[in-house]
């Protein structure tokens, strides 16, 4: 009996032996696939995958799927490519709801105050009411549209609002003087586009109810200033030049000054403005890229509407072969100061028109056609196009 112990006790030790060097050869064996695998990760497969497979490796699977085989380069590049174009589109989409948010909030707002403008019989003093309820009606809902488009795209405050130049400030100067005889071109173009509109029997219409010749008072100049110049030059600036382009900079400094300014131009829904809202906008974008400040084109965008103010009164008190002879001296004063400086500014920087773009696999055209193409810029296009159409047919009819 004891020999019988003994031998049942070694061959029992020799079963634990070989048990635990077949443990340790599977162990060993599930470490070099785990190994092998995770090579295999640093070569095309993601995270969640390589975690998976390990995992399942460590706790004993031993029949888990076969990892599922490298991308090819071309493939690889294709969905890059996929990936870009779906980052344009949500980019194109999250800005232009912002815009259209601004657009919703204006026609609110505006309705909500012109309730309380009181019932007067002088037109003059019912219009400039109308304005300044307009202005109230604006600011708040540039900013409501920047906030949005700030936190839909988590794009920072400070990207959005930066006070800070990065160029000298005689460069700024230069380039300010250039965007000074750069308004004027815009207007002209404006000009051009309202007249071959008017062949066709479009007319440049205006928003704002004729009331005749004002009198030209104190009040009248103050709160033109503050409705055409100062509110719309702070409000629309911190939306497209502040929210809106820092939001799509990131992805090319070029690229977010064009599609800011095509956002600009619509939100104007003006036939006659459209054009110049879009051409200003760019010189305003390409300011705002350049000098890295957004101050310099809040100043340059209300010392544009102040010269429309100051001619509307020169109008209204000279007459019109007044306002444009101050219109001409203006276009050449700048014109020729604009030119000048910019041949300066040319020499001086050589990297004037150069402006800093991400590695990307798609084009500059790809990027556009992914941004336009979105539900939400085609909403706010679509709507935009709508509500010119109406207030062109109520002036039509007579109901404005």
């Amino acid at each position: 009996m004891d020999k019988f112990n003994v031998n049942e006790k070694a061959t029992d030790e020799a079963a634990q032996h070989n048990q635990t060097q077949n443990t340790a050869a599977n162990g060993s064996c599930q470490q070099s696939q785990a190994h092998a695998y995770t090579q295999d990760v640093s070569q095309g497969y993601n995270q969640q995958q390589a975690h998976t497979y390990t995992q399942g490796v460590s706790q004993g699977y031993y029949y888990t799927q076969p990892a599922p085989r490298p991308l090819t380069p071309h493939e690889a590049e294709l969905n890059q490519k996929k990936h870009e174009r779906r980052l344009m589109s949500k980019l194109g989409n999250r800005t232009s709801w912002g815009v259209f948010t601004t657009f919703i909030f204006m026609y609110i707002i505006s309705i909500a105050v012109t309730c309380f403008i009181p019932q007067t019989s002088n037109p003059t003093d019912y219009n400039l009411l109308s304005n300044l309820a307009n202005a109230c009606a604006s600011l708040p809902s540039m900013f409501i549209g920047g906030a949005l488009v700030l936190l839909l795209t988590k794009t920072k405050l400070r990207d959005a609002l930066c006070f800070r130049r990065e160029k000298s400030m005689k460069n700024c100067m230069l380039v300010f003087m250039v965007g000074m005889g750069a308004i004027p071109i815009c207007n002209t173009l404006s000009g051009l586009v309202s007249q071959n509109l008017e062949l066709i029997g479009i007319q440049n219409l205006s928003y704002s109810i004729d009331t005749g010749t004002p009198e030209i008072t104190a009040m009248f100049v103050i709160i033109n200033i503050l409705c055409t110049a100062i509110v719309p030059a702070i409000g629309e600036e911190f939306l497209f030049r502040g929210a809106i382009l820092g939001a799509i900079k990131p992805y090319g400094e070029g690229f977010a000054i064009v599609m800011s300014s095509i956002l600009f131009g619509l939100l104007h829904g003006n036939l006659g403005q459209i054009p110049f809202a879009f051409a200003g906008g760019l010189f305003f974008g390409f300011l705002r890229v350049y000098s890295g400040t957004i101050l310099l084109p809040v100043i340059l965008h209300g010392i544009n509407n102040l010269f429309s103010v100051i001619s509307s009164i020169i109008i209204y008190s000279y007459g019109e072969q007044a306002a444009y002879l101050f219109l001409t001296i203006y276009f050449l004063v700048f014109g020729i100061a604009a030119v000048i400086g910019f041949f300066i500014l040319a020499r001086k920087d050589k990297e004037l028109l150069k402006f800093n773009s991400p590695k990307s696999l798609i084009s500059e055209k790809d990027k556009a056609v992914s941004f336009v193409i979105s539900p939400g810029f085609i909403t706010f296009s679509i709507i935009m196009i709508l509500e010119t159409v109406y207030v062109y047919a109520a002036f039509a009819y007579g109901l404005i």
